[in-house]
């Protein structure tokens, strides 16, 4: 019970701008799990380290704690065990990746992401795939933004799911204002949420 207290912290810590805490508690949270080893404990503890490790300027080492948590957790085939892949790991394995100057790869790994998602058939693993990727805005991929954002806004929509729907509606104004940067009045946001 702890540990499912204390994985919830670094990422609340990290928004706090408490970033120094945050790397502490994620330490923390991997010795739990080391003396405890449970597969899904370690892999999302890994992913917790390797969110922390980028956030302080360490894509090397981020990335070495993704490959770790991805190891830990396996391929099992049920979406309850691949959650934290789509939530923690691969955002942060794609953006070590692209920092690291491997966009190509990058944008692999969340294409593969997206197609894993789409195979477990769990529409909150595929709309976080769609709408938590910084990727697409740091490669300033105009159509696949967009692409990805409406399929997300007509998942959300159908599905109930209005916070990642809103995500999206956003990821789909910041394309409309990178095509145009006319496009970045009041009017034109408001569009985007019609």
């Amino acid at each position: 019970m702890l540990f499912l207290a204390l994985m919830s912290s670094p990422g609340h810590l990290m928004v706090r701008a408490e970033g120094q805490r945050a790397r502490e508690v994620s330490e923390q949270v991997l010795a739990m799990a080391e003396r405890l080893h449970q597969p899904w404990m370690l892999g999302i503890a890994y992913a917790l380290r390797a969110e922390s490790l980028l956030w302080f300027g360490q894509p090397e080492a981020a990335l070495a704690h993704c490959e770790k948590s991805l190891a830990a957790l396996g391929s099992g085939d049920q979406a309850q065990s691949q959650f934290p892949h789509f939530t923690t790991i691969f955002p942060t394995l794609t953006r070590s990746l692209w920092l690291l100057g491997f966009p190509e790869r990058a944008r692999r790994a969340a294409d593969e992401t997206i197609s894993k998602a789409r195979a477990l058939k769990n529409t909150l693993a595929v709309m976080v795939s769609l709408t938590l990727w910084d990727l697409n805005r740091f490669l300033r991929d105009l159509v696949r933004t967009r692409n990805h954002a409406e399929a997300a806004i007509a998942l959300g929509s159908e599905y109930g799911i209005r916070p990642l729907e809103l995500l999206a509606i956003g990821q789909r104004a910041w394309g409309l204002v990178q095509e145009n940067p006319r496009n970045a009045d009041l009017a034109t946001s408001r569009s985007c949420i019609a």
